[in-house]
């Protein structure tokens, strides 16, 4: 506690004690009183009062007591109020540093009705305790307006980033009202101004600098100390909205990059971030759809790749299974459709080449031969590009030489057995003979009279030049 307080609280002491005297002096004067004039009523030898002139001075002694007795109890009254309810208010004043010269008058005045009263001189004392009201009221009431002043000077000063104006105007609130809980709380955030505007000065900075995220980070800071800042919060979101572009843009631009180097993973990830950031602008769905063009460009070239190496190896079913699959990117292609056309007429024809070979006799039917030629005919146009069909239909054309090849057939009988060849004609009766026929099946038929004919189906193989067969009947009936 101060000097000043502590000499505040001893006067302060000294007028409690200086009350309580006035009251012990009074009652003792009231007593003094009253026996002085009992004294002079019954004892006074000098003056004789006639009954009616001593009946009024009675009175007015009377009246004297009864108006002093109002007066002192008024003072009291006023003094209990003073005490009170001013006391108090005044006590959250710095009074000493707001308006010494007033304090130092209401003190004397204080004083003086105290002194007042304690003479007895109560009328005095009732006019003084009264000044001392009418002056603590006024202190009162100009305290409070100054304290009104004074806080909303210190909080525009604060909302405008003053920190001198802002200290000063709260340091004269703090004095006119030490109890106030909205200059308590005003002060201490002054208090923090300078360290907040230091991290705007560093925000500003960052601001002209274009660097966002650093920006961000002095802001968030500033909301942090002062989450009532407007202004702070507002350019935040600005901020937020700039980093959310410049990020989105960036991503958007590396997923362009990244397509156009037809790296399909990274320009996932870019979209994904993009995406995650503003997940419904129209770019989204501009890479999306340039990413699925790259991905069917690629699987596309892949089975490209696919039908060259199968084309290469000649195996040309494998290359009909991904030529399906580039048309089925690329319906309306004509040279992927052509070449498909080309691998049905190889791999329909190597079919057709193969059933012939696999069953060379049917060659021997003419509407079997006739079907051969026009396929070895039709696979002409092909076999440049196909070596196996080249051979296939070489190997065709090869068996149906073989096919159309005469062979010597030297047959043995009896020189009694008619010897006939169905479908070819009559051999007669021969001990031996040979014939000519082409390879394929044939049946010969023997007869003789009084024996069992006999049939003999026989197949001319296409791959020996001579066959042999002998034929007689030698079976009675």
């Amino acid at each position: 506690m101060g000097f000043e307080q502590n000499l505040l609280a001893a006067k302060a002491e000294k007028r409690q004690q200086l009350i309580k005297v006035a009251f012990i002096l009074s009652g003792v004067s009231f007593l003094l009183l009253l026996s002085l004039l009992l004294v002079n009523v019954y004892q006074s030898d000098d003056v004789i009062l006639d009954p009616i002139t001593q009946h009024d001075v009675l009175l007015e002694q009377d009246d004297l007591s009864i108006n002093s007795d109002a007066l002192r109890q008024e003072y009291i009254d006023r003094l209990s109020d003073y005490e009170n309810r001013l006391k108090p208010q005044l006590a959250k004043i710095d009074l000493n540093s707001w308006d010494k010269p007033r304090v130092d008058q209401l003190t004397m005045l204080e004083d003086q009705a105290l002194v007042n009263f304690s003479n007895a001189e109560y009328a005095t004392a009732v006019t003084n305790i009264e000044r001392v009201v009418e002056q603590a009221q006024a202190m009162v009431d100009d305290s409070r307006q100054a304290f009104k002043q004074a806080l909303s000077q210190a909080e525009l000063a604060y909302n405008n980033d003053q920190y001198d104006a802002a200290q000063l105007q709260i340091s004269q609130a703090m004095i006119l009202d030490n109890t106030s809980t909205a200059a308590i709380k005003l002060a201490d955030k002054i208090a923090k101004l300078p360290a907040i505007l230091s991290l705007i000065d560093k925000a500003n900075t960052a601001k002209v600098e274009n660097n966002y995220q650093q920006e961000l980070a002095y802001l968030n800071k500033i909301i942090k100390q002062d989450p009532q800042r407007h202004t702070a919060i507002k350019r935040r979101q600005v901020v937020i909205t700039l980093i959310a572009n410049n990020n989105f843009n960036k991503a958007v631009k590396q997923a362009y990059q990244a397509i156009a180097q037809g790296d399909v993973i990274h320009a996932k990830k870019r979209l994904k971030t993009a995406r995650n950031i503003y997940p419904h602008r129209a770019e989204i769905a501009e890479i999306d759809l340039a990413l699925q063009q790259l991905l069917q460009q690629q699987r596309i070239a892949i089975y490209q790749a696919k039908v060259v190496t199968a084309i290469t190896v000649d195996n040309w079913e494998l290359a009909k299974e991904y030529l399906i699959l580039v048309l089925q990117e690329l319906p309306n292609d004509k040279p992927t459709q052509a070449l498909l056309d080309k691998a049905n007429n190889i791999i329909a024809l190597n079919i057709q080449i193969k059933s012939h070979l696999n069953k060379p006799y049917r060659l021997a039917n003419k509407s079997a031969k006739a079907k051969a030629n026009q396929t070895i005919n039709n696979a002409e146009g092909f076999v440049k590009d196909s070596p196996k069909l080249q051979q296939a239909s070489h190997d065709l054309s090869q068996l149906m030489m073989k096919m159309n090849r005469k062979i010597t057939v030297e047959i043995t009988s009896d020189n009694q057995t008619t010897i006939l060849v169905r479908g070819v004609g009559i051999v007669g009766k021969t001990a031996l003979k040979e014939i000519e026929l082409t390879a394929g099946n044939y049946t010969f038929e023997g007869k003789r009279k009084g024996y069992k004919s006999k049939l003999l189906n026989v197949l001319i193989p296409y791959e020996q030049p001579h066959y042999q067969l002998t034929i007689q009947c030698n079976e009675r009936i």
